[in-house]
């Protein structure tokens, strides 16, 4: 019984850093958007039609048109136009 316990504590811990904010591109060109993680900001390129993953920890990310938002890590986000939609 201790052992189950100790593999779902690991488990549980190891899994909390698989969530990450989805962004999906579902325009036709390619958009930049900046990541600020930890104060640090980076420059993110999605294609079109690309979906990558972020901010497993939360971050701030300024979208293609200025627009700034705060996620937590486990969102999924359309860029339609330029403009983030939070699913």
């Amino acid at each position: 019984m201790i052992r189950v316990l100790l593999s779902l504590m690991v488990l549980a811990v190891s899994g909390g850093g698989a969530f990450a904010a989805t962004f999906t591109n579902k325009d036709s060109e390619t958009q930049v958007i900046v990541v600020t993680e930890d104060g640090t900001p980076r420059e993110v390129t999605i294609d079109a039609g690309q979906s990558v993953d972020i901010c497993p920890a939360g971050c701030f990310v300024t979208m293609p048109l200025g627009d700034r938002e705060t996620f937590l890590g486990s969102e999924s986000v359309d860029i339609l136009g330029g403009v983030a939609v939070i699913d």
